[in-house]
C-alpha cells in the first residue's frame, strides 16, 4: 500500500485486488459492504465514506454532517490496467484537488480524501476520469443543513 500527501488535503492509497468475482458481476458482496455499483463498466463499486479500512469503505455517506471533517472517495476499478485514472474534487466548476494514478492490475481499489474547512462546504462534487478524459463517475458531495442534524 502506498500513500501520498497532496496539497495537504488529498491522500491517495492504492492496491491491487486478487481474484474473485466482484459483486457487480454476480459475486458475493463482502460483509458490511457499503459501496454502490456504478453505471460505468470500469467502476465496479464506489462510495463517499468516512473512512476506508482494509481497502473497503466503512460506510456510505448520503450527506455529510458537521462532525465529519474528512470525506473519502473510494472506487474499485476493473479493466483499466496500464491506464491512468484521476480523482477530482470540484467546487463549482473549479477543480480544487486532483490526483492522477496508474492502474496496475485488472482490479484496483483506490481512494482519495478531502478535508473541508468550516464555511467551505458549498457546491462540491467528485468526479473520476479515465486517461482519455471520459467521466466514469460524477456525484455531488451533499452537506447536511442545520434542519437535518
Amino acid at each position: 500500500m502506498k500513500s501520498i500527501a497532496y496539497g495537504g488535503s488529498v491522500v491517495l492509497l492504492l492496491a491491487g485486488v486478487a481474484g474473485g468475482v466482484p459483486p457487480a458481476l454476480g459475486g458475493a458482496e463482502p460483509p458490511g459492504a457499503t459501496a454502490v455499483v456504478s453505471p460505468s463498466p470500469h467502476v465496479l463499486r464506489w462510495a463517499l465514506t468516512r473512512g476506508v479500512v482494509d481497502l473497503e469503505p466503512i460506510d456510505r455517506l448520503e450527506a455529510i454532517g458537521p462532525e465529519i471533517e474528512e470525506v473519502f472517495l473510494f472506487c474499485e476499478l476493473s479493466g483499466l490496467q496500464g491506464r491512468s485514472v484521476e480523482h477530482q474534487w470540484l467546487q463549482g466548476e473549479e477543480v480544487r484537488h486532483a490526483m492522477r494514478f496508474d492502474v496496475q492490475s485488472e482490479r484496483w481499489r483506490v481512494f482519495t480524501s478531502k478535508r473541508f474547512a468550516p464555511g467551505d462546504i458549498y457546491n462540491w462534487r467528485v468526479r473520476v476520469l479515465d486517461d482519455a478524459g471520459k467521466v466514469l463517475i460524477e456525484a455531488p458531495v451533499r452537506f447536511m443543513t442545520s434542519d437535518e442534524y
